[in-house]
């Protein structure tokens, strides 16, 4: 059998074969295996593979028919018809159930529909993507998938700050105040061993032998939570001494963001668009109260230094006859040096969005609030 090798993608491999066929794949490779016969079919494997000239992990491909199937997992007769069991809603749900699958040795395989052609027609419509398995399978299948959005979906939600990693508080303990002040730009306070943050108009004092954050402006903005916590504590031990450009981008222009900031990890301004929607003057206000700089877009638009290097921008549309409000929040090009986690990320852009929502109600009059 004639085999050649080619450079590819990480931890993936393409090849055709006719079945029946056990095929075995190194990593960093495709293996591209030509056999007689008309009957050729496009397989792709995604997970772990060995690594060894000597192939100590074989893995049986099992045909699909669309060739932007993401993922497979366990092993299958060739003659399975795989079919649709769950609908998901973003990634995490995709790796979550795959995983689950696979400890129950069911057959799967991940179709994410971001990476067809018509990416943006068949994820608002049709979710980001379906999880496929043998037919006889199915059954049991939706049983482990049932099982499993249940314990996710009830799953406590973290509130309290003592919640939050001991482990990050021991490395911001053990870390060079002076390297920290230099690639976050803040302060530190020899007195009391505790940095000083700026947070958009306020400051925060971060005290990590008493593993606490303090506001120290009135009225409490931010309120001291979870996510606080834990933006704060990553900010402080990821941010690099790099300059902004001044160039925004969307989420989902994020290295990875299209398919992280979906589903459970959309954004959180629906609440904001209920507030500003009808009145950009709320809008406008509540801007100014947290120290945001006028911008020329949309209705209206402002930026915010919500941390010393990490800004955002805001930009709201209002609704009329003919369009629902909008509002979208941008970052600079450079926001993934300072959150190396898209997590990370995502619950410091809830800690804003909770900040703006609490400064806009504190405006209203008392029977709106």
């Amino acid at each position: 059998m004639e085999r050649r090798w080619k450079r590819s993608l990480p931890r993936s491999a393409f090849f055709t074969a006719a079945p029946p066929a056990v095929l075995r794949c190194r990593d960093h490779f495709q293996d591209r295996i030509p056999v007689p016969g008309d009957d050729r079919r496009l397989f792709r494997i995604v997970g772990p593979v060995a690594t060894e000239p000597f192939f100590r992990s074989p893995v049986r491909a099992v045909p699909f028919g669309n060739r932007h199937a993401r993922g497979f997992s366990g092993t299958a007769d060739m003659s399975d018809q795989f079919i649709s069991v769950c609908t998901l809603e973003d990634r995490f749900e995709g790796d979550i159930l795959m995983d689950a699958l696979s400890q129950e040795s069911i057959p799967a395989i991940l179709r994410p529909f971001q990476e067809t052609p018509y990416s943006a027609l068949f994820v608002p419509q049709k979710g980001w993507g379906l999880i496929l398995v043998p037919e006889n399978m199915a059954p049991r299948a939706r049983e482990v998938i049932d099982e499993v959005l249940r314990e996710v979906r009830s799953a406590p939600v973290y509130s309290d700050p003592s919640d939050v990693d001991p482990l990050l508080w021991e490395r911001l303990r053990e870390a060079d105040p002076e390297t920290v002040c230099h690639n976050a730009l803040v302060e530190y306070e020899d007195e009391h061993r505790a940095y000083v943050v700026p947070f958009l108009n306020a400051e925060l004092l971060i005290t990590p032998g008493e593993e606490t954050t303090e506001v120290l402006d009135s009225p409490p903005y931010p309120r001291v939570d979870f996510e606080l916590n834990l933006s704060l504590l990553h900010y402080l031990l990821e941010a690099e001494n790099v300059a902004l450009t001044r160039k925004w981008i969307g989420e989902k222009d994020i290295p990875s963001g299209e398919a992280f900031f979906r589903g459970l990890h959309r954004l959180p301004v629906d609440s904001l668009i209920e507030l500003f929607g009808p009145d950009a003057r709320l809008f406008r206000a509540t801007a100014e109260l947290l120290g945001g700089t006028p911008v020329d877009l949309g209705d209206a638009a402002y930026e915010f230094q919500v941390l010393p290097r990490v800004p955002l921008l805001v930009v709201l549309w209002e609704g009329d006859e003919e369009f629902e409000p909008a509002l979208h929040i941008l970052f600079d090009e450079t926001v993934s040096t300072q959150f190396k986690a898209l997590d990370t990320l995502w619950a410091f852009t809830g800690v804003f969005c909770r900040t703006l929502a609490a400064a806009a109600r504190d405006l209203l009059p008392g029977e709106e609030r």
